[in-house]
């Protein structure tokens, strides 16, 4: 059995930027992929699978800053950034990329694209853009949001 053990300090301090948690995956995940809620499996993720998902999770951290919960023995498991910035996986789908671009679930699985919509976003955002992308496919950081 896990038993919680209280964290004393002055200050902290972290070269990265976000708040992860272990939550467990239908599907092998990667640094980066976007996920959502796999509706076959309460409490479970898979990645993204449609354009403009409500079923968004979130992005798989790279190298979080805090991790919450503790690694389970399922074999698919996966840190899932809940708040920072992230590096996430991106498309053009949408259009070019530039920073303060909403973002949403891409057609093309485990990836996010420009909300290129002209009325406000109907679906789950995935966050907001803090670099340009203008190839077909990449990685940029991207501040976490939800609505």
């Amino acid at each position: 059995m896990f038993t919680p053990q209280p964290l004393y300090a002055r200050s902290f301090r972290s070269g990265f930027a976000d708040l992860a948690e272990w939550v467990e995956t239908s599907e092998p995940v990667e640094p980066g992929d976007v996920v959502e809620l796999d509706p076959h499996s309460p409490g479970v993720y898979q990645l993204s699978t449609g354009h403009c998902s409500r079923f968004v999770g979130g992005v798989i951290s790279t190298e979080p800053a805090v991790v919450l919960g503790y690694e389970s023995s399922s074999n698919r498991h996966a840190l899932l950034a809940l708040t920072g910035i992230v590096p996430a996986n991106v498309t053009n789908e949408g259009g070019s990329i530039m920073p303060g671009d909403l973002l949403v679930t891409s057609s093309t699985p485990g990836h996010a694209t420009r909300w290129s919509g002209p009325d406000p976003c109907p679906c789950a955002l995935v966050g907001k853009a803090l670099e340009p992308m203008t190839d077909d496919r990449g990685v940029i950081l991207v501040l976490l949001t939800a609505h």
